[in-house]
């Protein structure tokens, strides 16, 4: 794997956002800032259409991110008012926050992402919210930890698509292919990180836009969600491993840099998933009856779970519980239901009644 621009390269290392880049001619990499987030900023693609330009992802709702975004599209010689398709590759706010303004300021514009993740910013109906927040009470309650630890509001804000913006959105299919003036975009349902997460195959040029479901050393966050039954975790392996098979040449990233290598790259991710699942299978063979929390500590986090702050380490409670769920349906751990949850070894506990 290789590092294919320097100037992307050498401002993540120093954590600041690179001027605009010309990926290919009429394709522009364009950085807008992660208001304090530690990514540092979020890496926005320009295509250059026969109809103004087209917008993959679009930056925090943020007066700051929104005065960015009119920078650097000023230095390529457009504006705000130019954009006339957007592309989401998921919903988190760092790459929807600015849809709805963008969509109020353009009427004619078309805003394109997967139906699974729209369900997410639907502001059209409350029905999702009021069932998801009793289950991430539920959810975090279920882990065993501390009581700081639990989630009394949705654990992800973003802005939302409502009734005067709503027939702007187009729902893309997965293998759907989208043609922007000489652009031909096919978009690559890759569910994980978010449920309808979403890869951009730029045909005739041989470059996947990888959203962050593919960065070059960061591993993406893959937490459980609220319905403790859906495998996020084995959603998001085998859509790494959908993509071993596409013939490319390059990665576009949405944070980091671009690079080269992806089947390396997706290997790397695999093989560190496979890592975590060893470190949980020999943990609870030696401590039966780990709640998912205590587990937690067992797991190579870049700083110890003690020492994060709480939303960190919120997350990656729930990261390991990904992969619990994950390896319970695989059959190489058991769990007795509580609250809270406790895991054990596969061979120790499969015949206990009460386990599953």
């Amino acid at each position: 794997m290789k590092a294919t621009s320097e100037r992307q390269a050498t401002a993540w290392a120093r954590r600041i956002a690179p001027a605009p880049e010309e990926v290919r001619p009429g394709l522009w990499a364009i950085a807008l800032p992660a208001g304090g987030n530690p990514i540092a900023y979020t890496i926005d693609y320009v295509f250059i259409t026969d109809d103004g330009i087209a917008l993959v992802d679009t930056g925090w709702a943020t007066e700051a991110s929104a005065t960015a975004l009119a920078k650097e599209l000023a230095a390529i010689g457009y504006s705000i008012t130019d954009i006339s398709a957007i592309l989401i590759t998921h919903m988190h706010p760092d790459h929807f926050g600015l849809v709805p303004r963008i969509l109020r300021a353009n009427p004619d514009c078309r805003l394109f992402m997967h139906d699974a993740d729209l369900r997410l910013v639907d502001g059209r109906s409350d029905a999702l919210r009021q069932r998801t927040t009793p289950r991430w009470q539920e959810l975090m309650v279920s882990v065993g930890a501390p009581g700081s630890y639990e989630i009394t509001t949705r654990a992800m804000v973003t802005n939302r698509v409502d009734d005067d913006i709503a027939s702007q959105v187009v729902t893309l299919a997965p293998d759907q292919v989208i043609t922007l003036g000489s652009w031909s975009i096919r978009a690559l349902w890759t569910p994980g990180h978010t449920p309808g997460h979403l890869c951009f195959l730029v045909e005739d040029h041989a470059l996947l836009i990888s959203g962050d479901h593919i960065l070059p050393t960061i591993t993406p966050q893959v937490t459980q969600l609220s319905d403790p039954a859906d495998d996020i975790l084995g959603n998001y392996l085998s859509s790494l491993r959908a993509l071993r098979s596409l013939d490319v040449v390059e990665v576009l990233p949405a944070h980091q840099y671009r690079f080269t290598g992806l089947v390396e790259r997706i290997d790397e991710l695999l093989a560190h998933h496979e890592r975590r699942f060893a470190l949980l299978e020999n943990a609870a063979a030696r401590s039966p009856g780990l709640t998912c929390y205590d587990l937690a500590h067992a797991l190579d986090w870049r700083d110890p779970l003690v020492r994060m702050p709480t939303d960190q380490a919120r997350m990656a409670v729930k990261e390991t519980l990904a992969h619990l769920v994950h390896m319970q349906g695989a059959g190489r751990i058991s769990a007795r239901i509580g609250p809270p949850t406790t895991w054990w070894a596969a061979d120790v506990m499969t015949t206990r009644r009460g386990i599953r």
